[in-house]
């Protein structure tokens, strides 16, 4: 079995100083604006697949539209196992993942999308058991990550997951660089908490 390992964009204040074990893996996952120079200690730098949110891919009025653009060659070239970017949302209708899989930038650039309808839908089952009502609305990129991961492979390792206690661990410029109160925190940490009960999910 590959072992594939999953690195978040938490404080490093209580992150373990495993770099190079996440370059040893097979499959390093990275997320959204992640960055490596000057944390390799912690984080290491292999990466092979970059998620990235639709906010960042799609939304005009995101600041940070345009960062694929900015970032993918230099990334290919920082980087040489990458081999692939995908954008990881939430698809709460069926058909959502085709939809944005004809976005003009995800053709132009072959970017993958991953198809999170089923995810989203076990999401709002376990929701519904342990709050008893219908709001579960907006997953972070995180947690899709992991559980698109977790389908494919059969386990996954996380890194420097924190489920929204810490700002990301280069700083705040923004307010994007604060754990967003759209996302469901407490829930995905249970989840997560379930899965390493499981043994499916374990902690690098």
């Amino acid at each position: 079995m590959q072992k594939v390992v999953i690195v978040a964009n938490a404080n490093l204040k209580n992150s373990k100083t495993v770099g190079s074990e996440v370059d040893k893996s097979d499959i390093v996952v990275r997320m959204n604006r992640f960055r490596t120079d000057g944390y390799e200690e912690y984080l290491g730098t292999k990466t092979d697949f970059w998620c990235i949110n639709r906010k960042i891919l799609l939304q005009k009025s995101n600041r940070y539209f345009g960062f694929y653009d900015k970032n993918w060659n230099n990334y290919k070239e920082k980087y040489p196992t990458l081999s692939k970017c995908v954008m990881m949302t939430y698809c709460h209708e069926k058909n959502e993942a085709d939809s944005l899989r004809r976005e003009d930038i995800v053709v132009k650039n072959n970017i993958e999308v991953a198809d999170t309808h089923n995810i989203m839908c076990e999401l709002s089952d376990r929701w519904r058991e342990i709050y008893n009502n219908d709001k579960f609305h907006k997953p972070g990129t995180g947690i899709l990550t992991i559980l698109h991961y977790l389908n494919l492979y059969g386990k996954v390792h996380i890194h420097n997951f924190d489920h929204g206690k810490t700002h990301h661990y280069w700083g705040v410029s923004g307010p994007e660089d604060v754990p967003s109160s759209h996302h469901t925190w407490e829930f995905e940490e249970k989840v997560v908490e379930d899965l390493i009960n499981e043994k499916k999910v374990a902690i690098l």
